[in-house]
């Protein structure tokens, strides 16, 4: 088995979707099977794919090897958001791929439309001190569960639905202003008023759940030896880790400790993996979509460089995307101390850069520094990736 680990070296927004589905193409086009574990996060990520023939997403809750036929597997730690599951599901069966898609375990967390509106309002009351958040409701998800107000995979699947409409009646009713005025809102914004407590809310939802479990399965862990291929796609990037900076980052672990089956030589020797890379990846300069430090920002790189992005385009809560310059020694220095984070118990993983933009601007490419890696891939467009084999 092969396995190849995606991972965001900045803010997130570096080209992981593009790498994803080059690895993936790469083994379907081998005629071997491949998947897609998405580690961390949830429905907040957004990671770009875009073919030859003109086809673009942008993948929030499935893999972004979807369109080169690897299936989706969610880990534990990823959160389920049946409204975005559904509406992207449809979204990819328009573009004429139906993807697959299974989950580890039953323990998955599951995001209510309360969350994604609560998430919303405190944001909208930060004001200039918001965290930069995306709106989907991760945090608010994860504070909900610890607060003990369970709803999880295993509740939905075996909870009649009449529990499972009180326990959203309780979310709605009493969890929901308990949050605000924790936040310093004495009462729900009355833009608001007419959402929450439409009828329509709680039902569209219940269709979402439906949707959800029809289109998915639970597999075991010992059903991955099956595939040729395991791509761990890491959402977010290693400096919004939440131990870097707990307040505009994501609640979760961005970097390689996500990748669990690297850490034991047992599991290692039991799936037979023959070949682990882990794959960091970065633009030419850098990004920030979101509130938070950014010492590098420059406020006139895009402009310098007539540079647009796509993707990240103005919203309410992230507003525009930032830009600035990518300092290389920092770069490696964040790279390597993530790559060496965990005691690893084989000997052949390998450490790769994938460096996206670079028909954009192009200082990185001929740093001496790239040297330390194995494989260095660049991408001159937005559907490619070239290989250069360092030879270390």
């Amino acid at each position: 088995m092969i396995i190849k680990a995606v991972i965001g070296a900045n803010y997130g927004d570096e080209g992981k979707g593009l790498v994803t589905n080059y690895f993936c193409k790469q083994i379907t086009d081998n005629n071997q099977t491949c998947a897609v574990m998405c580690t961390n996060g949830g429905a907040q990520r957004g990671h770009t794919v875009c073919l030859p023939s003109g086809i673009r997403h942008v993948f929030h809750h499935f893999g972004s090897g979807t369109f080169s036929k690897a299936d989706t597997i969610f880990s534990k730690d990823f959160i389920i958001n049946p409204m975005q599951f559904a509406k992207e599901y449809k979204e990819l069966t328009t573009l004429g791929f139906e993807p697959n898609a299974y989950y580890m375990c039953l323990d998955n967390f599951i995001t209510t439309p309360f969350e994604m509106i609560l998430n919303q309002i405190i944001e909208e009351h930060r004001g200039k001190d918001k965290h930069g958040s995306t709106g989907m409701g991760i945090w608010e998800t994860l504070l909900r569960q610890y607060n003990g107000i369970k709803f999880n995979l295993r509740y939905i699947l075996y909870e009649k639905k009449t529990n499972l409409y009180r326990r959203l009646l309780l979310i709605r009713d009493k969890y929901i202003l308990q949050r605000l005025k924790e936040n310093g809102i004495e009462t729900i914004p009355d833009t608001w008023k007419d959402i929450i407590y439409s009828d329509n809310l709680i039902h569209n939802f219940f269709s979402d759940i439906s949707f959800l479990l029809e289109h998915t399965k639970i597999v075991p862990s010992e059903q991955f030896i099956h595939y040729d291929a395991i791509i761990f796609e890491n959402g977010q990037g290693l400096l919004l880790d939440h131990d870097i900076d707990p307040i505009h980052s994501t609640p979760s672990n961005t970097g390689a400790r996500n990748i669990n089956f690297i850490k034991n030589k047992d599991i290692v020797n039991s799936l037979n993996i023959t070949d682990i890379e882990l794959c960091y990846v970065t633009r030419t300069y850098l990004t920030r979509h979101g509130a938070g430090p950014f010492p590098e920002e420059s406020s006139t790189f895009a402009s310098d460089y007539k540079l647009f992005d796509k993707t990240n385009i103005y919203n309410p809560f992230q507003e525009h995307i930032r830009y600035g310059m990518l300092n290389n020694s920092k770069l490696i220095d964040r790279i390597v101390k993530d790559f060496n984070s965990i005691d690893y118990e084989n000997s052949f993983s390998k450490l790769s850069l994938a460096i996206t933009h670079t028909n954009e601007y192009d200082k990185i490419t001929n740093d001496s520094c790239l040297n330390i890696f194995n494989n260095v891939y660049t991408s001159d467009n937005e559907y490619d990736l070239k290989k250069f084999n360092l030879n270390k």
